[in-house]
């Protein structure tokens, strides 16, 4: 059941009555059919708002991009998402000579352009740089990257833990997934017997970091081996598990 308590209203179509001249009757028909065009448009509209919204433009699939002949970048098959699904064939694309970083833009109607289009959506695709007669690089595509439900666990080893005792260690697994709705963080600590582990700062934590704070018992405190660097309480590994809504 929606949630909304009120929505939309579209504009209601013209009866067709009896004893209308043909020229009436086609006159309603007509406007009947524009009306119906309209909504169509309208629904339309607002579903490539959602899918720009959610997910922004970019490549779904395929569409790898390298360095063609001449001034030209060749680009396979593949699709994209720029409102809705476009289905690019494959070719290439032109571009200038003697640029630095410059911007290659795709735009809905399946076209590369080297200016920005005006008119219909469009994304950077990729950059490139050229001299005076070839491409010289082509950088890293734009994708589209769909929010799911991701599970990420991982080990970091042999971090030192010095003679205070505690240590305060940032995780960052940015490289792995980025989270937009972070839900439930693990921390685990070996050896367990001699340290412990809190997830701290919650209220610091983003998509792409947690901090954890690390702690050796006191009763490990005056051992030995955690003033030199390989020694048995020297250093932890520390393992966390994070789950939550992200791009993976």
């Amino acid at each position: 059941m929606s949630g909304l308590s009120n929505h939309k209203t579209l504009t209601g179509a013209t009866d067709l009555t009896s004893g209308l001249t043909g020229t009436e009757l086609r006159d309603r028909m007509n406007d009947n059919y524009d009306t119906l065009i309209a909504a169509a448009q309208g629904v339309e509209n607002r579903l490539e708002d959602i899918a720009y919204e959610m997910f922004g433009s970019g490549v779904l699939s395929g569409m790898v991009a390298s360095a063609g002949a001449g001034l030209n970048i060749a680009v396979t098959s593949g699709y994209a998402l720029v409102g809705h699904i476009v289905d690019y064939a494959g070719g290439t694309a032109s571009v200038l000579a003697s640029q630095t970083d410059a911007s290659l833009y795709f735009a809905q109607d399946g076209n590369f352009y080297t200016a920005a289009p005006s008119g219909q959506p469009y994304f950077t695709f990729c950059t490139y740089s050229s001299d005076g007669s070839s491409v010289t690089s082509v950088g890293t595509v734009a994708k589209v990257l769909p929010l799911s439900l991701v599970t990420i666990t991982d080990t970091f080893e042999n971090v030192r833990v010095d003679s205070s005792h505690t240590l305060d260690y940032e995780i960052d697994h940015s490289a792995t997934a980025t989270f937009q709705i972070p839900g439930f963080i693990t921390v685990s600590v070996s050896p367990s017997n001699a340290f412990t582990i809190e997830h701290i700062n919650m209220d610091e934590d983003t998509g792409d970091t947690f901090t954890v704070r690390v702690t050796r018992g006191e009763a490990y405190q005056d051992y030995a081996d955690y003033r030199e660097d390989g020694g048995e309480y020297a250093t932890v590994d520390i393992t966390f598990t994070r789950t939550g809504i992200g791009y993976n």
